[in-house]
């Protein structure tokens, strides 16, 4: 009897680790699955030593609805760099619509907040004729500052933007129809090297209906 009862025990336990690895499995190979799912469109442009993207949460909005951009800036060299940017754009942490993620990048010691008070990129919206309608400011300031990028370091922002155009008299929300936005690196010098250069990503589509 007692030979029966520690047989069906042993068992009993071995079902129930089997269950638990096929479920400890099963869960990772779920999260494998989410990680390598894209939420929503991107683009980007290499110019090494730089990679810079562009990604919409998703390709479709509803007509008022506030839309969500990140931009994404990485060194894929070997080498630590510096990235000198010659124009200020300051986005109020406190308004909840710029979010800054970074990792090996930093800007100089004593002015360490500017990597997250600033809005590094910008984004022009056109419309179905190729007319802008918008284009995020390149900076108001003449201020220029540096971050430092050591290798494979990146700078990530998340943008809340409430979409709108410009007007020569007015600025109007953006009504339904199918535009374009692209990600622009405002005139940016890498290492002091001269003249400052431009970086645009590809255009993708955003429908708003």
């Amino acid at each position: 009897m007692k030979r029966l009862i520690f047989s069906r025990s042993r068992k009993a336990a071995l079902l129930v680790a089997a269950i638990v690895v096929a479920l400890v499995a099963g869960v990772y190979a779920y999260r494998m699955l989410l990680s390598q799912q894209q939420i929503g469109p991107r683009v980007t442009i290499t110019s090494p030593p730089l990679e810079f993207s562009m990604e919409l949460e998703k390709a479709e909005f509803a007509v008022g609805e506030n839309i969500t951009i990140k931009f994404y800036l990485k060194n894929i060299s070997n080498q630590t760099i510096r990235v000198t940017k010659f124009r200020m754009v300051s986005v109020e942490p406190s308004d909840k619509i710029l979010f800054t993620e970074a990792d090996r990048a930093s800007t100089p010691a004593g002015v360490e907040h500017l990597l997250s008070v600033l809005f590094h990129f910008g984004f022009s919206v056109t419309d179905n004729n190729g007319t802008e309608v918008f284009r995020s400011s390149h900076g108001p300031m003449p201020t220029q500052y540096n971050i430092v990028f050591e290798p494979s370091g990146y700078v990530k922002q998340t943008l809340i933007w409430k979409p709108e155009k410009e007007t020569l008299v007015s600025i109007e929300p953006l009504l339904d129809g199918t535009y374009q936005v692209r990600g622009i690196l405002y005139s940016i010098s890498l290492n002091d090297a001269w003249p400052p250069i431009t970086l645009e990503t590809p255009s993708i589509a955003l429908a708003i209906v």
